[in-house]
């Protein structure tokens, strides 16, 4: 949604970038690297300082009510929390096959939108491991898993590149299978109360009812977590995704803060001034400080950006993973590895 204009974040980050660099020259060095090594200071304060207090706030204030939610919506249902279908065995998620195609071999197309819709109506899972596992909780009554038909199914670009096709299918097939089932009404039940207040954890694109999409978003956390459905919702869905939330927040507030109290300080010691200036150079090393200043900027652009996105489930134009990706520049940072926590 709106990545027709999605340019629009590659020019604020080209700005930022030149716009930086043309006042660190006009400033000289002297002024620019203290600006600069404020607002490294108060970012890295901020982040390092966030985890703790996000974790703190996210337990003293958030856990228990949801828990109490999730146990509300759970009611009786013993499966929820005691089943756990993957806590013994480890799937060899690229042995599978969709139509004779090894999954690892496989190109999404994405179509520009994001996602790639997949015709799953002949998945292979011989030798991947699943034939091991008990999956009545599920649903499942095959036992020959050399053809299947998991129906058609989409997944949005993040979820392959953070959990892979293989593993996507397996949760989608499995998902598919119980959607119908008084399990997936208690799961939808929980999840469609925790949509309300953590939309992040439930962004999942497609045309799938939100039942099956739903589930399948369980069943993913269930696999990476070898738990129960209760367990993963909590530890491998809810609490991730709203320590994510607070976290972000945190982080800005605190680098505001933070930038604000360490410029006064600058200021107020007159250390500036006491910074000697070294001829034609000082405009040289001003830009180049200037960059600097201009990168831990577009990463605290990045932040928010995320922060929005993740709030709004990605409903807010340009604001969503679709416009983000269809970038030029601006995906590569937004997508970093440390940005991510």
């Amino acid at each position: 949604m709106g990545q027709e204009f999605a340019f629009v974040f590659d020019i604020i980050i080209i700005a930022a970038a030149v716009g930086m660099t043309f006042v660190g020259i006009k400033k000289g060095f002297a002024r620019i690297i203290i600006e600069m090594l404020t607002v490294v200071l108060s970012f890295a304060l901020a982040f390092f300082i966030s985890e703790p207090i996000a974790n703190g706030i996210y337990s003293e204030f958030v856990q228990k009510p949801l828990e109490s939610a999730v146990d509300e919506k759970i009611g009786g249902m013993e499966q929820l929390v005691e089943i756990k279908p993957f806590g013994e065995t480890d799937m060899d998620f690229d042995k599978i096959k969709i139509s004779d195609v090894p999954v690892n071999e496989i190109v999404p197309d994405y179509e520009g939108t994001g996602a790639a819709v997949m015709d799953l109506s002949d998945v292979d899972f011989t030798g991947s491991g699943i034939e091991k596992l008990n999956l009545s909780f599920f649903g499942v009554k095959a036992s020959d898993f050399s053809s299947v038909n998991a129906k058609t199914a989409n997944f949005s670009m993040t979820d392959i590149e953070t959990h892979g096709i293989g593993k996507l299918v397996t949760a989608h097939y499995l998902a598919t299978c119980m959607a119908k089932s008084p399990i997936a009404e208690t799961i939808g039940g929980v999840i469609d109360a925790a949509k309300k207040a953590l939309p992040i954890a439930f962004n999942d694109a497609g045309t799938e009812s939100v039942t099956v999409s739903s589930v399948r978003t369980v069943v993913l956390a269930m696999i990476d977590t070898k738990s129960s459905a209760k367990t993963a919702l909590m530890d491998g869905i809810i609490s991730p995704a709203c320590t994510i939330i607070i976290r972000s927040i945190v982080v800005i507030l605190l680098f505001i803060v933070f930038t604000f109290v360490f410029g006064i300080i600058a200021r107020a010691s007159g250390f500036i001034n006491k910074i000697p200036v070294i001829g034609k150079i000082n405009s040289l090393l001003g830009g180049i400080a200037g960059l600097l200043e201009a990168a831990i900027i577009i990463v605290v652009f990045c932040l928010m950006t995320k922060l929005i996105s993740s709030m709004f489930a990605g409903d807010v134009i340009l604001f969503n993973d679709t416009a983000i990706n269809s970038t030029f520049l601006f995906k590569h940072i937004y997508n970093l590895d440390f940005l991510s926590f």
